[in-house]
């Protein structure tokens, strides 16, 4: 039996492993895995370096970046995909954020599935996960909350107007 891996960051993060809970020890490694399954694309080491160890020499950064990825990949060793200078989660991985943001893509929204992205809607983007010294990071998991919540009552608008209109007709 093959593995399903699902990182939802709407609401309190979790990360689960077949419907079980992974706990990753290190903050930062969380935060890592959280930030990159937002990303639909290749994110840069310099970016990551950046974000999560800011101030901090390029060989301390690069250094605290690779222990980081190794304690992500001793428990969860297909999760991430990397080269010398771009990192990402891998693609098969079920991420509620990126469903959420196709679902809000389209022209049209179909009900169910409209329904089925609202439902995902647990709260705030990574509610409660806070890393202490990298405020670029906690800039960017605000502009993130701001732009699901967004999201989320456009959703509830579609959904309402088209209740709405059902009683109309």
């Amino acid at each position: 039996m093959v593995a399903q891996l699902c990182i939802s960051l709407l609401g309190n993060p979790m990360i689960l492993q077949n419907d079980v809970s992974l706990k990753i020890k290190r903050k930062k490694a969380r935060g890592l895995v959280y930030f990159l399954a937002a990303h639909k694309n290749p994110v840069s080491r310099d970016e990551l370096h950046y974000i999560f160890w800011p101030g901090q020499d390029l060989s301390a950064a690069q250094h605290n970046l690779n222990v980081h990825l190794s304690e992500i990949r001793k428990q969860m060793p297909h999760i991430i995909i990397s080269d010398n200078s771009y990192i990402q989660i891998a693609q098969d991985i079920k991420i509620d954020v990126r469903f959420f943001d196709s679902c809000f893509s389209k022209e049209e929204l179909e009900e169910k599935t409209l329904r089925k992205a609202l439902s995902l809607y647990r709260g705030d983007f990574l509610n409660g996960f806070n890393i202490n010294d990298a405020s670029d990071f906690d800039n960017w998991k605000f502009a993130q909350q701001e732009h699901y919540k967004l999201l989320f009552i456009k959703g509830l608008r579609v959904l309402h107007k088209s209740k709405i209109r059902f009683f109309e007709n």
